[in-house]
């Protein structure tokens, strides 16, 4: 493991592929969205979701500063 790079782009972009594929959700089952009604959810990213790609984002950023 030791020298390998890692892909913090090619993460960054699977976690908002994640992220914005929860918005066509019709029904959650766990976490405070599983209250939310139907009608409220679809077109909205899950909230944990779009957070976890947004982290992504900023350690991908990040390196890429980093690369210079």
């Amino acid at each position: 493991m030791q020298g390998e790079r890692i892909d913090w782009a090619a993460m960054a972009r699977a976690a908002r592929q994640g992220a914005d594929a929860t918005a066509e959700m019709a029904k959650a089952r766990a976490g405070r969205s599983a209250y939310v009604p139907a009608a409220h959810l679809v077109g909205h990213n899950d909230p944990g979701a779009e957070a976890v790609a947004r982290v992504f984002e900023a350690l991908a950023d990040a390196a890429e500063e980093a690369a210079g």
